[in-house]
């Protein structure tokens, strides 16, 4: 059996990010170049599994990409436009299982001494995080297909930060959600 991947090329999307952690000189209204679903207080889209995006230029563009694998593996990674602008993108986000399971197999190896992840509460996992021209990421496992609920605690000097949102849902890359918080659930077509 061959396994179907999708890999979308993010170039153009982190030229679009160019904008800076600083500055506020992008789009006021996040774009929605795919089909995520957006719905109630606290939107929703769906996340195709195995999708990837590829030629992601750490220190040329503002960003928290995330990614869905198979069997329950989620990435985030983070970028920040340092080399264009010389600030630094001071990341604070949360992850939790919205049905109270265990998130488990956390690897921050991807990180460096100036991130951290708080992992003290099982179903929810804090990452404070400073990039600069590095792609810090890390990685955690759930249940297979369980939806997983975001928050922007903040990314300093930014007032919008979901902006900087990219996830590859419903065959297209979506950047931004309407809110701070936000659920992501793996498309069942995948």
């Amino acid at each position: 059996m061959c396994k179907r991947i999708k890999r979308i090329v993010v170039v153009a999307g982190v030229g679009l990010l160019s904008q800076g952690c600083g500055y506020d000189n992008g789009p006021e209204t996040p774009v929605y170049s795919g089909t995520g679903v957006q719905n109630g207080t606290i939107p929703y889209a769906n996340i195709d599994a195995n999708a990837t995006m590829m030629d992601i230029n750490p220190g040329n563009g503002v960003g928290m990409f995330v990614e869905y694998a198979t069997g329950g593996l989620w990435t985030v990674k983070f970028t920040c436009d340092t080399t264009l602008t010389g600030i630094t993108c001071p990341w604070s986000i949360d992850a939790q299982t919205l049905d109270g399971s265990a998130i488990s197999a956390v690897d921050q190896q991807n990180l460096d001494s100036e991130d951290f992840i708080d992992h003290s509460t099982p179903s929810v996992l804090r990452y404070d995080g400073v990039t600069t021209t590095e792609l810090d990421q890390f990685t955690f496992q759930t249940a297979p297909g369980l939806q997983v609920g975001f928050d922007i605690i903040g990314l300093q000097y930014e007032p919008n930060p979901n902006r900087y949102v990219f996830w590859i849902g419903d065959g297209g890359l979506n950047r931004g959600v309407s809110s701070l918080s936000f659920n992501l659930v793996p498309n069942p077509a995948n």
